[in-house]
């Protein structure tokens, strides 16, 4: 309970930063696929500061997650987005698949809860480690999303 307290009291705070005393300003926060859980914490967090902020109205959006939300910061298309550590560490540093585009303009506000990824295979299947993928003719799903290895 009061790692949550802290969390909104951040997010209110850095969102009360950024107002003046004008007309409404609208947000956007990029949150992931409708189906996980990234999309009803943006919808909660909008919820929140949209009541609690004076002038302030928030809207979450169902988005492609971390690098698609980078990326949208980045047009101006979303002020706030929800981003996995290792995908905006990538981006500020231009790794990985943002080899061609730095972002070192991001800044994290705070972090929601550990993120764990689990992988699972077939009982049968050869794979073993995450190593094991390389070189192999494989299907993977990524939440609602199919990648095909070939």
């Amino acid at each position: 309970m009061k790692r949550s307290f802290i969390i909104i009291t951040l997010i209110l705070l850095a969102v009360m930063l950024g107002v003046g005393q004008a007309a409404e300003k609208r947000l956007v926060i990029g949150t992931a696929s409708t189906g996980g859980t990234w999309y009803p914490l943006g919808g909660g967090v909008a919820t929140l500061v949209t009541k609690y902020i004076k002038e302030v109205s928030v809207t979450a959006i169902p988005s492609g997650a971390s690098i698609e939300n980078i990326r949208a910061i980045n047009k101006g298309t979303q002020d706030l987005a929800l981003v996995m550590p290792d995908v905006a560490y990538f981006a500020y540093n231009g790794l990985e698949m943002f080899k061609t585009e730095r972002h070192e303009e991001l800044r994290g506000l705070f972090a929601t809860y550990p993120i764990d990824i689990q992988f699972y295979v077939e009982e049968k299947s050869s794979v073993k480690t995450i190593a094991d993928i390389k070189g192999k003719n494989l299907r993977v799903s990524v939440g609602p999303l199919v990648v095909e290895q070939r």
